[in-house]
Order: C-alpha cells, then structure tokens, then sequence
C-alpha cells in the first residue's frame, strides 16, 4: 500500500496513492482541509488523518464521501483530555460522533491554567 504526504492544494493526478493521509492542523484549517480532500476524491483516493489528534480531525472524515480512519495517538489523546471536556470515547474501535454543536467538546479553561501553571504554585 502507497501512502504519500502531499502538500496543500497539490494533488498531482500522475502521483499514485492508495491513502491520502490528512490533518487539519497541517493544511492549516478545516476550510483547506476540505478542499485537499475533495481534490483527493476527484481522483477516487480516499484518506484518513495520520499523526493524531483525532478529535480535532475527526468531523474531516466523518464529514468526507471518501474519509476513512482516524488516528488515535496516545499522547495526543492525552493532551486532549487535559485541557477539553466532552471528548468521546472509543468503544471496540468506533466512537459516536457528539451532536451539540462545534466540535462537541468544550475548552476547560480551569484545566488549562493547570497545564499551563508552573508545578509547585
């Protein structure tokens, strides 16, 4: 299996891919994202995130004809759950996307300020 990074707004049709993989965090925004990944579709690739941060990209391929996976890494899902509320959680292999609206999870600014703190204050 081909799997190859490819640059924002440069799908090249002569490039062979079996996966696209894709983060919103690389392309710089979901509006850029959507757009790679249209681009993806034109040319029947699908993808799915690689690198992580599954909550911030998992609309992306929820939201995609041709979206795939989402990547969960450990400690991207850890630092996740140290700032945010509402995070869904993963059972036997799916999770059931949130319907408030947004992302469907919420900035805990008392968590932040933990992590942000100095240990020891």
């Amino acid at each position: 299996m081909k799997i190859a990074r490819v640059a924002a707004y440069s799908v090249n049709p002569r490039l062979t891919l079996d996966i696209l993989p894709k983060k919103t965090e690389t392309a710089q925004g979901f509006t850029r994202s959507q757009k790679i990944v249209g681009m993806a579709a034109a040319f029947n690739v699908p993808f799915a995130n690689g690198g992580g941060w599954p909550y911030e990209n998992m609309h992306l391929v929820a939201g995609a004809a041709n979206g795939t996976l989402v990547e969960f890494h450990y400690m991207a899902t850890e630092a996740c759950k140290s700032i945010f509320d509402g995070l869904p959680e993963p059972k036997d292999g799916f999770f059931e996307m949130s319907m408030k609206p947004g992302l469907g999870y919420t900035l805990n600014r008392d968590k932040l300020k933990d992590v942000l703190s100095p240990k020891g204050d």
